[in-house]
């Protein structure tokens, strides 16, 4: 809940978790901070500004740090890695949840679940799924299903408005020496390994799920629910890719919505996040379609 400085005292609070019915009118939303740690810019390009007022955009500490512009991106900062196909690390910030995920496989479509709110917004939290469509997996098979919450249950376990989701089946989880994980989620609660490096709160308010968070520095690191027995939400701010926070090259971004918005706390912080997400989207989708083309044309004239 709290951010407090040794050096001086100050004290910062999270703003998911003030106690009134909306957060308008009394948080005021400035600009991004410590931009510099995610490499590729981070979700820091999913929200330009809100309430039609431009954010700024501060590399590290607010009013003491270099502004930058949107799409900014590290020196060192590559779209690939050598070795696409190495396991992607999973840990928290004490490193007591060290984990692995695993590249999408034909494993990875025998993975079972309702739609998700996500894609395809509903009253309740799922949307049948008949023919268990993998709405988790990329159409290029490459890549799983990334996106933002603003439900209520989430920003009251974590203290922020806005949680990002990776939908991740749990035979691509792995413990980092390889070891597979229970083959189901309710199975989760019983592996002495999973209960050495996490604890588990059951919501009260969604029947039927659980959340995983680090047993040391509190992480959030699963959600999971029973109408998604072998599929786990695993939280992008623990994955470690060498590229970036958004780890494009193993997640694709879902652009049109964010999940649960009817019941953002910040109102106009989540429209400014489902604006800017979706003109972030439209610009990836325009960029590969240049780069396909461009790469088509090559092809046909050489040089």
């Amino acid at each position: 809940m709290f951010l407090e400085y040794a050096k001086d005292g100050q004290l910062w609070t999270s703003t998911g978790t003030l106690d009134a019915e909306t957060s308008d009118g009394i948080i005021k939303f400035t600009g991004h901070m410590w931009i510099e740690d995610t490499t590729d810019g981070g979700a820091s390009d999913f929200i330009p500004s809100v309430d039609g007022s431009a954010l700024k955009r501060w590399l590290v500490a607010p009013e003491q740090s270099p502004e930058i512009t949107l799409g900014w991106k590290d020196s060192s900062h590559q779209p690939r890695t050598s070795d696409e196909d190495a396991p992607l690390k999973v840990h928290c910030h004490c490193n007591t949840v060290q984990l692995l995920i695993t590249r999408p496989n034909e494993r990875s479509l025998d993975a079972s679940s309702p739609f998700p709110d996500l894609t395809h917004p509903s009253k309740s939290a799922h949307s049948p799924n008949p023919n268990n469509e993998a709405w988790w997996i990329s159409k290029d098979k490459k890549r799983y299903l990334a996106g933002t919450c603003a439900c209520e249950s989430c920003r009251l376990h974590t203290g922020f408005d806005i949680m990002s989701w990776s939908f991740v089946p749990m035979s691509n989880v792995t413990f980092t020496d390889g070891a597979a994980i229970k083959g189901t989620n309710d199975g989760l609660d019983s592996d002495p390994r999973i209960n050495q490096m996490m604890g588990m709160v059951k919501s009260p308010t969604e029947e039927g799920t659980k959340r995983h968070f680090c047993r040391k520095c509190g992480a959030t690191v699963f959600w999971w629910g029973s109408a998604r027995p072998t599929l786990l939400d695993v939280a992008v701010g623990l994955i470690d890719a060498p590229t970036g926070v958004r780890c494009e090259e193993w997640l694709e971004w879902h652009g049109d919505r964010v999940s649960f918005a009817e019941e953002a706390f910040n109102k106009a912080l989540i429209k400014g996040l489902a604006e800017g997400l979706r003109e972030w989207k439209h610009g990836k989708v325009a960029e590969e379609r240049k780069g396909t083309a461009a790469e088509a044309d090559s092809q046909v004239h050489p040089s």
